[in-house]
């Protein structure tokens, strides 16, 4: 099993996990990614750490490089909820989307245990893919093709519904150009009034002093 552990990782719980499990793994500085099997990398963040990274635009750098260095790639958001932080809860949904937009397995986990099950899991199933095809059952089924991901995700902006959705994608080109334009660029679109654009610019950027009730919510 060719599991390679970045350094940073050593001190998170996980190896010490994976270690016990009995799951074979090398430890080495990875330029992408946390984790890495084969062609698959996977991204780990606890949830304060997912908030912060958006926050403080690290976290569509990451993204991107991630996508560029592995064809099968993932982000494990670690944590009991992923509400736990200042990012409102239609910004942490319209984020999920957004990765699934681009490309991007989420995965929830609880703890760092729970995340090197995940991990093992995931590096069994790539060393069974090196000595067969997958069949077809086995493949995953095809997304619904009538919503696309990039207008879901807009759609959680209170107020913006598909057919806002589908013109700013439309005028901008992509979910992440949409997520980072200006609140006076949102308002030139037909349709996108100062609140509308106030909660579209908020789905990537706002955060939320809404107290410890709503964090303590679990997904």
């Amino acid at each position: 099993m060719d599991l390679t552990v970045d350094v940073h990782e050593r001190r998170s719980g996980v190896p010490d996990a994976l270690r016990r499990a009995g799951t074979p793994f090398a430890v080495t500085p990875l330029p992408v990614g946390d984790y890495r099997v084969g062609d698959v990398l996977i991204e780990r963040k606890t949830t304060l750490d997912l908030h912060r990274s958006l926050l403080k635009g690290r976290l569509w750098d990451q993204v991107g490089r991630l996508r560029q260095a592995a064809a099968r790639r993932y982000v494990i958001i670690e944590g009991a909820s992923a509400y736990q932080g200042p990012l409102r809860m239609e910004t942490v949904r319209g984020l999920v989307l957004a990765l699934d937009d681009l490309g991007v397995t989420v995965l929830r986990t609880a703890t760092p245990e729970d995340s090197a099950a995940w991990i093992a899991a995931l590096a069994k199933r790539q060393l069974g893919r090196r000595s067969r095809d997958r069949p077809v059952y086995a493949q995953r089924p095809q997304r619904d093709p009538i919503v696309p991901a990039p207008e879901r995700a807009l759609a959680a902006a209170p107020g913006v519904s598909t057919v806002t959705a589908r013109a700013l994608l439309s005028e901008f080109g992509s979910l992440i150009n949409v997520l980072l334009a200006s609140q006076d660029d949102l308002r030139r679109i037909p349709g996108v009034g100062i609140h509308r654009a106030r909660a579209i610019h908020e789905l990537a950027t706002s955060t939320s002093d809404s107290g410890a009730s709503r964090n303590r919510l679990s997904t």
